[in-house]
């Protein structure tokens, strides 16, 4: 709906994206999208409640699964099957919408 304006929670258009500090920050906002905290703050200020609270719940029901699976299975199964290929996957996708936007002109 945003089209890569400021109101768009990944946006890349207020970055300069010669910067690896910048990058850093980016891949910051990334997680905090992907793990749905922008995503529902967006719902909660344009008035969406209901997508606002479906949002919250899905990520709870997530992350209740990956307790469960930390508390039968193991933390060390947990980390090394769920948590870091979650790291590892964000932080590539992150790369790739931050180079795929380099050109991008404020």
């Amino acid at each position: 709906k945003d089209d890569n304006s400021l109101k768009d929670v990944i946006t890349v258009i207020d970055f300069q994206r010669d910067s690896v500090l910048n990058f850093i920050g980016y891949v910051y906002r990334w997680f905090v999208y992907t793990l749905n905290v922008s995503t529902a703050l967006y719902f909660f200020n344009e008035k969406q409640y209901s997508r606002c609270w479906k949002t919250i719940l899905c990520s709870l029901y997530y992350f209740s699964f990956i307790a469960l699976v930390a508390y039968v299975v193991g933390p060390l199964f947990c980390f090394m099957y769920i948590f870091y290929p979650l790291l590892q996957v964000n932080l590539i996708i992150a790369a790739v919408n931050y180079t795929w936007h380099a050109f991008v002109q404020g």
